[in-house]
């Protein structure tokens, strides 16, 4: 492993301070001026921010690694609205969001709420057996509401309006649409320059 190379591919430059300031306008505050990370990942770096009410958000910020830019962005922004309204699946609601790094922050990003609550991960060996049940019943439930949807093609899910000019398929929820795979494994390193149909 090339530590240097791997450093580059998570390395991303932006205006915290701009960063901090969409957070604010997201909740309808001037700025969020505290701002900490909370994790990096492979594909994204994490931050909480607050504002001086107390008032918290979440901001995302992909890595150049994490899939095609302005896809990525759309597509997860989408399937996690898409989860929550349409399918009802409790996740984080989208406050904000830019899938072109032409902007203020100098970057991608989602902003979204912070849910409240204590990790699974940290009591899953204290639940008992009936709660294991619970939880596990809990999953099967999303799993199958998430399953059970269909969809008319190929590709990744977008909200019609971040895909202008895209071949795009309709869905039967209005605004949503298929578009090209997002999917990391289509565009990575060479991939990138071939012409090849990534859908829909």
């Amino acid at each position: 492993m090339n530590e240097e190379i791997r450093l580059k591919e998570r390395y991303v430059k932006f205006n915290p301070n701009e960063l901090q300031r969409v957070a604010g306008q997201a909740i309808g505050e001037g700025c969020c001026p505290y701002i900490v990370k909370l994790a990096e990942g492979g594909f994204n770096k994490v931050f909480l921010l607050r504002a001086d009410s107390g008032k918290e958000v979440i901001a995302r910020i992909p890595t150049p690694i994490a899939g095609p830019s302005h896809y990525t962005t759309a597509s997860e922004v989408a399937t996690m609205d898409f989860l929550r309204v349409v399918l009802g699946i409790p996740i984080p609601k989208v406050l904000a969001y830019s899938t072109s790094s032409t902007n203020p922050v100098g970057t991608e990003y989602i902003i979204m709420e912070r849910i409240e609550g204590v990790s699974l991960a940290s009591r899953w060996l204290s639940l008992t057996t009936e709660e294991v049940k619970s939880v596990m019943k809990q999953v099967a439930e999303i799993e199958h509401r998430t399953f059970t949807h269909s969809f008319p093609g190929y590709g990744s899910l977008y909200r019609g309006k971040d895909i202008k000019g895209e071949v795009q398929i309709p869905t039967s929820v209005e605004d949503f649409c298929i578009g090209p795979v997002a999917a990391r494994q289509f565009w990575h390193g060479d991939r990138n320059e071939i012409n090849i149909d990534r859908g829909p």
